[in-house]
């Protein structure tokens, strides 16, 4: 963000539609000068306590600072449960209690705030400017949160690298085929190829199992990989009496098989069902990382596939259906098909 003025009394540079809102707001004597000084928070609407950090304001006019804003998980009145970093740092957690914020309106706005319920008018506009917002699906670490900042003035712009699809498919038969590959050519056929994953058992740890690993065994993606596109695949089941089980998946690009590229998760995966037909199509989008250079020699990428029994972001099972399942014969991953055109994209620059 780019603030070229102090906040009066506050502004909002991000409401975000998620459960009561969630938001993101820097103040200077706030609430009609009841709460005086510089501070900068996060929280959901509708609780009973909301936290504010203290900030100097000045200190932000005319300038950038990359900021990122984390709910992690925890009780949405308690101030550990927001991590807000400037340039890469964590502040410390809030330590003026502000008391009850209200219920407004439930959307997803940029640099104003709304008065009264939907549909209010906006108001306290954010003076400055806005780059490169992104809204991740998980909390992201303080690691990645420093990745996202070292890359400077570079930001997320990944310039004019050619866009590679990279399709998964595999060559035998149709039901777990020995050779798995990955090339930039779109499948062609009508029926679907799959690979299963081992059993899944929560208890013991719910270890991650893999599905499979995708490789490019022909130097198509080459270069210097700046960026990636959400994988999509399609998932089933097994066994149908796996029927109503929640699962995890997480994707991992590794560089010869040694060195982890990237990696992304989506949890508590639910309607996924025995019948091909109805194959669930999902998409796992992959966490921030450095730039990874690729020769056309030596090198090789490729995709890791794995799967566990569906957990939330603090390691315990996923509530409500298919909860109740501690395990499962497995998981199914379709793919080398027109309808199932598993695949990913990567940005390559020379």
């Amino acid at each position: 963000m780019y603030p070229t003025a102090v906040p009066t009394l506050h502004y909002m540079p991000i409401r975000f539609k998620q459960d009561t809102q969630f938001f993101f707001v820097l103040t200077r004597d706030d609430c009609c000068a009841l709460i005086p000084g510089d501070y900068v928070g996060a929280t959901f609407r509708d609780q009973p306590q909301d936290w504010w950090t203290p900030v100097n304001q000045d200190d932000l006019v005319n300038q950038w600072t990359h900021v990122t804003v984390i709910y992690n998980g925890g009780d949405k009145a308690t101030a550990s449960s927001y991590e807000i970093f400037f340039n890469g740092n964590q502040l410390p957690f809030g330590t003026l209690d502000v008391g009850h914020v209200g219920v407004a309106c439930n959307d997803n706005a940029l640099g104003s705030d709304v008065a009264g319920e939907c549909p209010g008018s906006n108001y306290s506009f954010f003076p400055g400017l806005l780059d490169e917002i992104q809204v991740f699906n998980r909390a992201l670490s303080p690691a990645e949160v420093q990745a996202i900042y070292n890359a400077g003035g570079a930001g997320l712009c990944k310039g004019n690298g050619a866009v590679r699809s990279a399709f998964l498919h595999g060559s035998g038969p149709t039901a777990n085929p020995p050779i798995l590959f990955l090339d930039t050519t779109a499948p062609t056929a009508t029926t679907a190829k799959y690979k299963d994953s081992a059993s899944l058992n929560f208890n013991g740890g719910n270890p991650w199992k893999e599905v499979g690993t995708w490789t490019d065994e022909t130097a198509q993606f080459t270069g210097t990989l700046q960026d990636l596109g959400d994988l999509h695949v399609w998932l089933g089941l097994k066994n149908s009496d796996d029927q109503g089980t929640q699962f995890d998946l997480r994707a991992e690009i590794w560089k010869n098989g040694t060195e982890l590229v990237a990696a992304g998760q989506t949890l508590c995966i639910t309607a996924v069902t025995r019948n091909p037909a109805n194959a669930k199509e999902v998409t796992v989008m992959f966490d921030p990382f450095a730039p990874v250079q690729f020769n056309n020699v030596t090198d090789e990428l490729s995709l890791k596939v794995l799967t566990r029994i569906g957990t939330n972001p603090n390691g315990t099972k996923c509530p409500g259906p298919g909860g109740s399942h501690n395990n499962a014969v497995g998981l199914r991953v379709y793919f080398d098909a027109t309808s199932r055109a598993s695949q990913f994209e990567g940005t390559f620059t020379p």
